[in-house]
């Protein structure tokens, strides 16, 4: 078959959506996924990234379309050839240790079957939650376990959002691959409030695309209409805004900015660390 028959190209490097889409759809009709054929697609899956990670895909306000295409269909790729989970075993389960010493590193690190052991043994703990959901922005493979079942063993789920949201900077820190795992874990649940999606880091927030992956997320263009209206002179200002992909502007927060826009106000400072 094409797949097992496929090797490295350096003159037509795989780097676009269209180079991967025939791999999803091949693994997706394939009576069974052989262990060669998983080893293909594994290749294609690693020339691809190093290839994607070369390309300047941000603009003032978005992701290259493409590029967010193409990591999707990588993300799709890896989770239909990954290996089936081993039984964690209580060792390996206990080896995380006490909820109030265990990180946000220690939980992206875990299994997906240890992390939703250790959660649901420990029932109740609300900061365990919250760790757990940031450890998402490290771990963002998960297949067993997602990101709206972590959030709602929570004891006031949406509150808890809000929460991390706010001090982002503070509790996840880190570089623009952290904000864009947290965005989009965030965007990705049945529904977001309005007050939830002005507390995204602005920038990260702006360039989130909604699920066909062509225009702004849904949830995002809505709250920015709402705040700039028809108001010609606020959606000036906001263009101009000082949000950025990196260093301190990144963390502004997208209420904050459009609010600053509509009224004409100075720019916000970014929340502190």
């Amino acid at each position: 078959m094409a797949l097992e028959l496929w090797e490295p190209d350096p003159k037509a490097p795989v780097r676009s959506a269209k180079n991967l889409r025939w791999v999803r759809d091949l693994l997706q009709h394939l009576p069974v996924v052989t262990p060669d054929v998983k080893e293909k697609a594994r290749l294609i899956c690693r020339e691809a990234r190093r290839e994607l990670a070369g390309r300047r895909d941000y603009g003032r306000y978005g992701m290259d379309s493409d590029v967010q295409q193409a990591r999707e269909l990588l993300d799709t790729i890896e989770r239909m050839t990954a290996e089936p989970l081993p039984d964690p075993g209580p060792a390996r389960t206990a080896s995380l240790g006490k909820p109030d010493q265990v990180t946000v590193r220690d939980l992206a690190g875990a299994p997906d079957a240890v992390l939703d052991d250790y959660v649901r043994r420990h029932q109740g703990n609300d900061a365990l939650v919250e760790k757990a959901l940031l450890s998402f922005t490290s771990r963002v493979y998960r297949r067993d376990v997602s990101f709206a079942d972590v959030l709602n063993r929570h004891s006031d789920p949406q509150g808890a959002l809000r929460d991390l949201t706010q001090s982002l900077r503070r509790r996840l820190g880190g570089g623009p691959n952290l904000r864009e795992a947290w965005v989009s874990a965030v965007l990705s649940l049945p529904t977001t409030d309005a007050d939830l999606t002005r507390a995204l880091p602005a920038w990260t927030a702006l360039k989130a695309r909604g699920p066909r992956g062509k225009e702004a997320h849904p949830a995002v263009i809505s709250v920015v209409r709402a705040a700039l209206g028809d108001n010609a002179e606020a959606w000036q200002r906001f263009a101009t805004n000082p949000a950025s992909n990196a260093g301190p502007t990144a963390w502004l927060r997208l209420g904050d900015l459009l609010d600053a826009a509509a009224n004409g106000t100075p720019w916000p400072t970014p929340p502190h660390k």
